[in-house]
């Protein structure tokens, strides 16, 4: 997994990039979280694999890897903390707005 990480270096070249690149992860978060859930390892390998697919020199590519790179990196993270039992254990919607 950390060989992915590594290979994947996205830029945002704006304030606009990274507002589009939020639009699109809670987009593409709440449309996928049903095929391949959310706040796993699994899926976050799958997203991971996507970013480095769109990973590319046109904007709209680097603005979806940018994406679904952070939304991997954020499941990746929430499997790693419910593992440790952080934040009682509960689930990202379970927790609320802290």
């Amino acid at each position: 997994m950390a060989e992915i990480f590594k290979k994947l270096k996205v830029e945002a070249t704006g304030l606009g990039d990274l507002v589009a690149a939020g639009v699109l992860k809670s987009i593409e978060e709440r449309t996928l979280s049903g095929v391949i859930g959310n706040g796993s390892f699994t899926s976050g390998a799958i997203k991971a694999f996507i970013a480095m697919a769109l990973n590319g020199n046109s904007k709209i590519r680097k603005i979806g890897a940018l994406a679904f790179g952070v939304d991997a990196g954020e499941d990746i993270a929430y499997a790693l903390l419910g593992k440790i039992n952080a934040f009682g254990g509960n689930t990202q919607t379970e927790r609320g707005d802290f």
